[in-house]
Order: structure tokens, then sequence, then C-alpha cells
């Protein structure tokens, strides 16, 4: 989950990041980058139990691994 706030030239910024399966915050590193993580955003179509909801989370990587690590079809990695 980003928690987002307006900076002094009012464009928004990202404040923290969290996960959103382990609820840990994503750090950045010492040049104020973050760890990498996965950033989904879904708007649901018609014919699914979620018409019309708006979805979005984030996954840092080491619970992205434990979650493809259960893929009945492995993630095609380049």
């Amino acid at each position: 989950m980003e928690v987002l706030k307006n900076s002094i030239d009012i464009k928004i910024e990202i404040e923290k990041v969290f996960c959103n399966v382990c609820g840990e915050e994503i750090k950045k590193d010492i040049y104020g980058y973050y760890n990498d993580y996965i950033h989904i955003e879904k708007e649901w179509g018609y014919n699914s139990d979620f018409d019309g909801e708006k979805h979005s989370f984030d996954i840092c990587s080491q619970c992205y691994k434990k979650m493809v690590s259960d893929f009945k079809i492995p993630v095609n990695g380049e």
C-alpha cells in the first residue's frame, strides 16, 4: 500500500510503501530509492466478481517470490 503526501511544490510523492501481503514497510536504500516491489492496479470489468471496482496493491519482493512459487505455470522470466 502506498501512502501519499503533497509536497511543497504541489506534486504528489510517495511517502511510504507497505506490502499488502506481509504488512511490512518497503524501505528506501541509502540513496533514497525504494527496494524493488511490484505495484498492481486493476479496474475490473463486467462478468467478474468485482464489476466496476478499482483495486491497487503493492507486494514486496519476498512475498512475490513466495506467491509465484505456488503458480501451476511458472513465471516467464528472462
